[in-house]
C-alpha cells in the first residue's frame, strides 16, 4: 500500500469511528462512546504519523 493508500485507509476507519462514538454517545452509551472516540483518535494519529516528515527539523530550544 502506497503512503496515500495509509492515509486514505487510517483517515477513513477515523470517520467510521467517530460516525460509531456520537451515534453510541447520543444514546446514553457515554463509556462505549468514548472507547470509540479514543479509538478515533489513535487512528487519525496514525493517518498524521505517515504523513509527518521521517527527518524531523531539530528543536531551536533545548
Amino acid at each position: 500500500m502506497n503512503l496515500q493508500g495509509q492515509i486514505d485507509y487510517w483517515v477513513g476507519n477515523a470517520k467510521d469511528d467517530m460516525v460509531t462514538s456520537e451515534l453510541l454517545i447520543n444514546n446514553n452509551r457515554l463509556l462505549h462512546g468514548l472507547f470509540w472516540c479514543h479509538l478515533t483518535i489513535e487512528k487519525s494519529l496514525k493517518a498524521h504519523v505517515a504523513i509527518a516528515p521521517k527527518n524531523p527539523q531539530p528543536a531551536l530550544v533545548k
